[in-house]
């Protein structure tokens, strides 16, 4: 569900542009269909001298129409593994949902990611509750209620439910935002470090869903959404903490997914997964290394505007940021010479950040 931009987009011309541009080209059969159509009639009609330099002769003519079938047999499937997964993603079964009546939790929402997803789903005319253990930094939108709330702790997620109940009504979509981002190596991570980084990434989001998934399965309508990271699947180097939280952050997705279906029988209910790479948060605009700007990171509203679409799709996704990256979900398959450099190139751009100390009381101030 990220931007389908080709130009002009807000992160400039990049492979992302050339993906979105082939959505609507090489993967769209009504294109690759319309060119195929187009060359059959011409190979019938008598030849013209504008085409002699390229059918030469009779037999020439074949070879476009051989390679326009390819691809557009290779659009069909495309459209038909598309369908196949949404089918998968969403137990066959299609919801409704009323944004003038949904009730949207938005964990880590007083800045960076989670707060423009608010801000762009209060837009759209969305009831918000932002939960963070830090206000926010500016004044929310008039139909966005912000609580003070450290999702770590059972008995203070319970009091802000409570009180966007008698605010805003029944919850039923939750986004387990919230995380913070370090970097130290292995042997310099303390305790300390560690317990918070595992409690806000990962460990919250039993609490979160223990908390607020009840209500979804009563009425069997609801959307979790987890943020992980490109982190879950490749972690790079200092920043193994950040890179363990969000790999067991996608686990729990995946196990959360199965059960909504086979222990709850609740099919309408949705989970979600996005995965970005290097976002200008926060904590990544503090500690850029100010002789090297280090790698290429995606503006936060690009982020931001992926997970509210997902959002107001009501339907489960799994999205990779940018969709370039999209190699790393199957790096786990690949030979280790590759699946070790890529993790070299990883460290590579790691190494261009200043990430010493690099920590954050709440929201989702690193992202990869």
């Amino acid at each position: 569900m990220a931007s389908r931009k080709i130009f002009g987009h807000r992160d400039g011309f990049s492979q992302d542009s050339l993906m979105a541009l082939n959505d609507y080209t090489g993967n769209n059969p009504l294109f690759t269909g319309g060119v195929l159509l187009y060359l059959l009639n011409k190979a019938q009609a008598p030849l013209s001298r504008d085409l002699l330099s390229w059918f030469r002769i009779r037999e020439n003519r074949t070879w476009p129409i051989s390679i326009a079938s390819v691809f557009f047999g290779l659009s069909i499937l495309k459209q038909a593994s598309d369908w196949l997964s949404w089918k998968a993603r969403n137990n066959g079964v299609t919801d409704q949902y009323d944004w003038t009546r949904e009730v949207v939790v938005i964990t880590g929402a007083s800045s960076g990611i989670g707060a423009r997803v608010a801000e762009m789903l209060c837009a759209k005319g969305c009831k918000v509750a932002g939960l963070d253990i830090q206000q926010p930094l500016k004044t929310p939108p008039a139909n966005m209620k912000f609580y003070v709330a450290d999702v770590t702790s059972r008995e203070s997620l319970k009091k802000a439910h409570v009180q966007i109940q008698k605010d805003l009504g029944a919850v039923t979509v939750l986004c387990n935002n919230a995380g913070i981002g370090n970097g130290a190596p292995i042997l310099e991570h303390t305790d300390n470090l560690i317990n918070k980084v595992m409690a806000i990434n990962c460990v919250s989001h039993y609490y979160t869903v223990q908390e607020f998934m009840p209500g979804m399965v009563e009425r069997n309508h609801g959307h979790i959404i987890t943020i992980a990271s490109m982190a879950s699947l490749v972690s790079p180097v200092g920043l193994s903490s950040y890179g363990m939280s969000k790999a067991a952050a996608m686990a729990f997705h995946e196990s959360l997914t199965m059960e909504v279906k086979y222990v709850h029988n609740t099919p309408k209910i949705r989970t979600s997964i996005i995965h970005p790479l290097w976002t200008k948060t926060p904590l990544i605009e503090g500690h850029m290394n100010e002789k090297n700007k280090g790698p290429k990171v995606m503006h936060v509203d690009t982020v931001a505007e992926a997970i509210a679409n997902v959002i107001l799709s009501g339907e489960s996704h799994t999205v990779m940021l940018p969709r370039s990256v999209t190699i790393g979900a199957a790096l786990r398959g690949m030979p280790d010479w590759f699946k070790l450099g890529v993790h070299s190139a990883t460290a590579a751009e790691v190494s261009r950040f200043d990430t010493e100390g690099a920590m954050a009381a709440s929201g989702p101030r690193l992202h990869m």
